[in-house]
């Protein structure tokens, strides 16, 4: 029988850090990304009989894993156990206890039996790293997850609409919304169930179920075609601007026709917008002339219907998201691992930055407090992509020695790979610094450590 124990002192009482594990979908919230563990199912609460059905990969092979609660002391402990799965047993104690000086402690302590007898146990090792990874990412998820609920407080809106839920940003935000027990309505592109909790759209046809629109406390936008795939050819190019200013226009045109709209409307945007620049820019500072500078300006433009009809609409301007599940991020991992990542181009191009982990933590702000207009959302310290090569591998504990030149970029992606890659602007979050907003990972070697689970 093999044993794991792990514990951190959280600044919340001991109450509130157990309410917490009462919350819907924390599971989820505490499962990261990159991890080869899924929640399909789980039944609600913490009581003894409550079961959890997990699927995981185990040398590649999918399996599940059932897993049951056996044993429940509110506001102490509650204990799962394995009922099926890959594991000979296995038995998980979560506790908490409260300390001295107001705080609390939370404990983990698993007990654990591989197959296969003695040939089995020569896995421990591995397991043992892989449970030190995953809980260290559970813990630093739960005190971020705390913080946030607190800051929030009960400004937090009762109901949000997400275009782009199933997105990078939106799925992240829809996790932590409705753990805050914040009703999420996706934006859906095809006709819905009527006991559907979901608004049908096609920004195509220019459709929209506006009327339960009505029932929204915020409508938060986020869809678009991605930039990032496929070559920018005139078609693509087009479908990217369209993409952006129809469903905008459709959204912003339909909000300004309600007799009783959302009270904000947060309609994303882009660092892109300023162009590529080397110097500082701000909130305030122009937009540059380039394709996404372009992108940019039509894309906040087209919400002008519902800034005319009063409603007050904010611009997250948003700059690279650090996730291991996607993104810039998420497409580097492979080859840094593989030894053959290094500098893009001369390496002196801005990379605006932040983490997925900062991106909900704003967004939250965003709805809780009273801003309008653009906001950068990016952390304090903008890096040059030869200091962001440096910071992925040492966290990756790869070599960054072999350099992608400039000319084999515009040569492999064209005018894409010159906007993304050889060039970025350096843009400051001005307005988030004003208000001392706390940014979780303004450090980006712990920024990417984190994105990474280490």
């Amino acid at each position: 029988m093999q044993k794991f124990t792990t514990s951190s002192t959280f600044p919340v009482s001991s109450k509130t850090l157990f309410d917490y594990h009462k919350r819907p979908g924390v599971l989820q919230r505490l499962t990261p990304s990159w991890s080869p563990v899924e929640v399909p199912r789980q039944d609600k609460g913490l009581d003894v009989g409550v079961q959890v059905h997990l699927k995981m990969k185990v040398a590649g092979v999918p399996v599940g894993l059932q897993v049951e609660h056996t044993k429940f002391e509110d506001g102490v402990l509650f204990v799962d156990e394995q009922r099926s799965g890959p594991f000979q047993s296995w038995r998980h104690e979560h506790r908490v206890e409260p300390t001295p000086d107001g705080t609390s402690r939370l404990i983990d302590t698993i007990q654990y039996e591989l197959p296969y007898g003695p040939m089995g146990s020569l896995g421990a090792g591995k397991v043992e790293r892989d449970l030190a990874r995953l809980f260290r990412f559970r813990h630093a998820r739960t005190l971020n997850d705390l913080v946030r609920l607190e800051r929030g407080g009960g400004k937090r809106p009762r109901t949000i609409a997400i275009s782009g839920a199933s997105g990078l940003i939106g799925r992240a935000l829809t996790s932590f919304w409705e753990m805050a027990g914040v009703t999420v309505l996706p934006l859906v592109r095809r006709d819905v169930r009527p006991s559907e909790r979901a608004i049908s759209w096609d920004p195509q046809q220019g459709t929209i179920d506006g009327k339960k629109l009505e029932e929204v406390d915020v409508l938060v936008h986020l869809a678009g075609e991605n930039v990032g795939a496929g070559r920018w050819t005139a078609k693509r190019k087009a479908q990217i601007l369209e993409s952006r200013r129809d469903g905008t226009r459709l959204l912003a045109d339909t909000l300004a026709s309600l007799e009783t709209p959302p009270r904000l409307f947060v309609s994303a945007s882009a660092v892109g917008i300023y162009g590529a620049t080397a110097e500082d820019v701000v909130e305030t500072s122009p937009p540059g002339d380039d394709f996404l500078a372009e992108v940019g300006k039509v894309w906040e433009g087209a919400a002008d219907p519902a800034r005319e009809a009063g409603i007050r609409v904010v611009h997250p301007r948003i700059g690279v998201v650090l996730s291991a599940s996607g993104g810039a991020l998420g497409s580097m991992i492979g080859p840094f691992k593989a030894g053959v990542g290094g500098v893009v181009g001369s390496g002196n191009q801005w990379l605006s930055w932040i983490t997925k982990e900062d991106i909900v933590g704003i967004f939250d702000w965003l709805v809780t407090h009273d801003v309008e207009g653009a906001v950068n959302c990016v952390a304090p310290a903008p890096a040059s992509n030869r200091e962001f090569t440096r910071a992925l591998g040492l966290a990756l504990g790869r070599p960054t020695v072999l350099p992608l030149p400039g000319a084999v970029v515009k040569a492999l992606f064209g005018e894409k790979g010159e906007s993304l890659l050889l060039a970025g602007p350096k843009a400051l979050p001005e307005v988030l610094e004003r208000v001392n907003y706390p940014f979780l990972y303004p450090d980006l070697l712990e920024g990417i450590q984190f994105s990474l689970g280490d």
